[in-house]
């Protein structure tokens, strides 16, 4: 049966173990249902990628960040490339990247697709697709729906009434 619920962005997070299929699992969820996939892999890879472009003085560096499909203003631009230098610095003294600098990333990410989505949030119609929730019953008429249940559910005596205890 079709959903009363209007469609709407939607952010969907997979955690899981290496090598039990998150990758596999999102792709394919982002190609059946048009979603946008973000991976923190690709996003650190990305943000490597440009800082050291930068660094060395790379003519294009921006190109690095082609790859990860993201509407990149400045600004954007610049968080990553702050990330990217952090991320060096830590690959450099031999240090795995901190939680944080993955999350910073998603983070931004996120903003991103949000952005991007902000506009079809705003037009769409919510309170037409989606039904008003009915009032919660009055405890009293609570109590005398629980005893009518009670009684349906009660076997029945030979005369045809429900039998009492």
């Amino acid at each position: 049966p079709a959903s009363a619920i209007a469609p709407k962005p939607m952010r969907v997070v997979l955690l899981g173990p290496t090598f039990s299929g998150k990758t596999e699992l999102a792709k394919r969820l982002a190609e059946k249902h048009n979603l946008k996939r973000i991976s923190s892999d690709e996003l650190l890879n990305g943000s490597l990628a440009y800082a050291s472009a930068v660094r060395d003085g790379a003519a294009q560096p921006e190109e690095a960040l082609q790859r990860l499909g993201l509407d990149l203003g400045e600004e954007v631009r610049a968080k990553l490339l702050k990330v990217g230098f952090e991320a060096l610095a830590a690959m450099r003294h031999g240090d795995a990247v901190a939680d944080g600098v993955y999350v910073g990333l998603i983070g931004i990410a996120v903003a991103c697709v949000s952005a991007a989505t902000e506009e079809y949030v705003e037009t769409y119609e919510v309170e037409e697709a989606i039904p008003e929730p009915e009032p919660a019953p009055a405890a009293e008429d609570a109590d005398e729906d629980l005893d009518a249940a009670a009684a349906a559910a009660a076997p029945e005596g030979e005369d045809g009434e429900a039998a009492a205890e």
